[in-house]
């Protein structure tokens, strides 16, 4: 399996640490706008199936070039790109997940719904800090109990929308 990830940051990281490690992956692809961010990703994380690259999440050509010919595409960039990454790993029949942050660009990507199944993918937005990390949390412990009646789940790490800079 082939996995292009964008973003070289310490998200990144962990994303592509774990990917390294399945015996099913054959290639990851890291992508990133800033050279610098991913000459140091590189010298952290080597393996000789890791290549990486430089490029723009935000221009769909630049997406599309990276993620065609891989089995699935993750966004560890900021939310706003994710609407754009999602358009074009359908369009390259790769299934696609991000970490999510905002609702409005999640409800654009489930708007583009039909166009995912057609292409014959599968796209998993908002997999970060919460509903991600924090519902396989709660369904490891489920899974640990006699019974469950009830589970509740909030987060409160964040302080408030994340802004769009620059």
């Amino acid at each position: 399996m082939k996995v292009a990830v964008f973003g070289a940051g310490m998200m990144a990281r962990a994303v592509v640490h774990d990917l390294l490690r399945q015996d099913d992956v054959t290639e990851v692809r890291v992508a990133d706008r800033d050279r610098k961010r991913l000459a140091a990703f590189r010298r952290t994380v080597a393996a000789p199936n890791l290549r990486t690259t430089v490029a723009r999440a935000e221009v769909g050509r630049e997406a599309e070039k990276l993620i065609c010919g891989c089995d699935v595409a993750v966004s560890c960039v900021p939310y706003f790109l994710n609407e754009t990454l999602t358009r074009a790993a359908i369009a390259c029949g790769a299934h696609f997940c991000d970490l999510g942050g905002n609702n409005d660009i999640v409800h654009r990507q489930f708007a583009l719904d039909a166009r995912a199944r057609r292409a014959g993918v599968t796209v998993v937005p908002d997999c970060g800090l919460a509903p991600g990390l924090v519902s396989i949390i709660a369904a490891d412990a489920v899974g640990r109990l006699d019974t469950c009646d009830a589970i509740r789940l909030r987060v409160g790490g964040l302080r408030g929308p994340a802004r769009r800079s620059g």
